[in-house]
């Protein structure tokens, strides 16, 4: 019986039926997965890949593989149906089976394993495979798991994804670490066409502070191609931004890095002219600029680094700093944990008190019948 069929005769494409107090654990979960998750979400940068056609419909990419499986490829896609279990349905649909799209690319699902079905949270999906999903190599397995977040997270509303198999919570062969819910994010891609295989890492970054005055640690789980050095790696999720509500953006989100590099143990930093540019101005350029050595200099094997802007250093960053200087690591700019939690628990009293005064201007205005 195909997997199609089979998920017709349960009445649903593949939707898992739960009990009501299943349904309450499940939530949860979910909550305790996604707390603190809210706030930075409507920071993320990168958005995903679709995009809206003339006639105001919106298009969206379905990720496969190359012939050679070695790096991830699309076809953009219209879905028909309206629903949010309408699409998503389509969506898995076509996921699995290219041969209904006008392309010559391959399915990341390999010969054996099944999507069991999915479960639809609050803002997040959770996606069952069969237990040969454990039996796939690493980079069948990462292409897998990395199309079916990209595909995926695109549906309106949807910001995480999370895989189980046969039930269980996907983790980590090496380490049993349990792999939490994903975002298009998580991934960072190699320029390069072929994909060798994927690393698992966790990163330690750092981001200013409410306050704009020190630099707070944010640990950060992360796959990234082989390809990459981690000193790039790091580039690019400073770039993105915080996910930690309270920490605050050190650059546009759009700074393009035009290249990282290691020589003689220097990493040599090379970004476009838009990281010149003032982004908030209550971070310093100081700040701005130690969030990368200081997380470099302590992650990687390298004892300074140096910026390039379109490949010059001839270039005083933000009218104030020369970048035609090696900067190494420097304590100073770091908030002591103390003062962190501080800040934290000053952002949070700040969001609640603008909530407060929200909710008494609404009922100031609200007319009186209405009381």
């Amino acid at each position: 019986m195909s997997i199609r069929k089979q998920r017709k005769e349960a009445g649903h494409y593949g939707r898992r039926r739960i009990s009501a107090a299943a349904g309450w654990l499940w939530l949860l979960l979910m909550a305790v997965l996604l707390t603190g998750c809210e706030n930075a979400l409507s920071r993320l940068p990168f958005l995903p890949s679709k995009e809206e056609t003339e006639d105001g419909r919106t298009r969206y990419q379905i990720y496969y593989t190359n012939a050679e499986h070695t790096h991830l490829t699309s076809s953009a896609y219209e879905p028909q149906e309206q629903t949010f279990e309408g699409m998503l349905g389509e969506m898995l649909e076509k996921f699995e089976h290219p041969e209904t799209m006008e392309t010559e690319a391959a399915s990341v699902i390999p010969d054996g394993v099944r999507i069991n079905g999915y479960t639809i949270g609050v803002d997040s999906l959770l996606i069952d495979f069969s237990g040969s999903y454990i039996s796939m190599s690493n980079v069948e397995e990462i292409l897998l798991r990395a199309g079916i977040v990209k595909t995926l997270v695109q549906l309106p509303g949807i910001y995480s994804i999370s895989l189980t198999v046969d039930g269980q919570p996907l983790a980590e062969p090496a380490s049993g670490q349990v792999i939490g819910p994903m975002r298009d994010e998580t991934f960072v891609d190699s320029p390069d066409d072929s994909i060798n295989s994927y690393q698992f890492v966790s990163l330690n970054l750092l981001f200013p502070a409410y306050n704009g005055q020190k630099l707070v640690e944010e640990k950060r789980e992360a796959f990234y191609s082989s390809n990459l050095i981690m000193e790039r790696v790091i580039v690019d999720h400073l770039i993105k931004g915080p996910q930690t509500p309270g920490l605050q953006q050190l650059t546009a989100p759009t700074v393009q890095v035009n290249s990282v590099r290691v020589t003689d143990g220097i990493c040599v930093i090379d970004l476009d002219q838009s990281f010149n540019q003032a982004w908030n101005e209550a971070i310093s350029p100081q700040l701005c600029l130690y969030a990368f050595v200081n997380t470099i200099t302590s992650a990687c094997d390298v004892q300074g680094v140096a910026f390039r802007i379109n490949g010059s250093a001839d270039v005083r960053f933000r009218d104030e700093i020369s970048l035609d200087q090696i900067f190494t690591a420097d304590t100073q700019y770091l908030e002591q944990p103390e003062a962190a939690a501080a800040d934290g628990e000053a952002a949070d009293a700040d969001t609640n008190d603008k909530a407060n005064d929200s909710a008494e201007d609404s009922a100031e205005q609200a007319p009186a019948g209405d009381a």
